[in-house]
């Protein structure tokens, strides 16, 4: 499901055509029901405004469907966090802060620190603080340029 569908789709309902935007979202009763009422008296129209981006959400993990605002995102996001955060590493010559792995990937940061973690359990990784900064860094030293 697509939010700015679902949400010209609630835009049509100010004009007349009730209860659109739930049976987008596969709410065919409720749909039926603001078709009926006049979208509630306009009620329902104005609690969807404030829960239209969630409930797509909740339309979409029943259908199993990513949760993405950027379709192009897709491949990326399919390959394993692990590999995005060894890539990550690599362009940054080796070591890593939390907020730029999560960037770079595009993970949330429970996930990315999840990973980090693993890794550094594994050998892969160790943790440093910057020498200026103090910022925790993330050190891969297979990954760091040779002299």
């Amino acid at each position: 499901m697509d939010k700015g569908t679902a949400w010209m789709l609630w835009a049509l309902s100010w004009m007349g055509v009730g209860g659109l935007h739930r049976f987008y979202l596969g709410k065919p009763w409720t749909g039926l029901l603001y078709l009926c009422t006049y979208n509630l008296a306009g009620i329902g129209l104005l609690v969807d405004a404030f829960t239209l981006n969630e409930q797509v959400a909740w339309a979409n993990e029943r259908m199993g469907m990513p949760q993405l605002d950027a379709p192009q995102m897709l491949p990326a996001l399919q390959e394993p966090l692990r590999n995005r955060l060894l890539k990550a590493a690599a362009a940054r010559r080796g070591s890593l802060t939390l907020s730029e792995a999560a960037m770079d990937t595009g993970a949330d940061f429970p996930d990315v620190e999840r990973e980090l973690d693993a890794l550094m359990h594994r050998g892969v990784v160790t943790v440093d603080n910057h020498p200026d900064s103090g910022t925790v860094m993330y050190r891969f030293p297979e990954l760091e340029p040779r002299d």
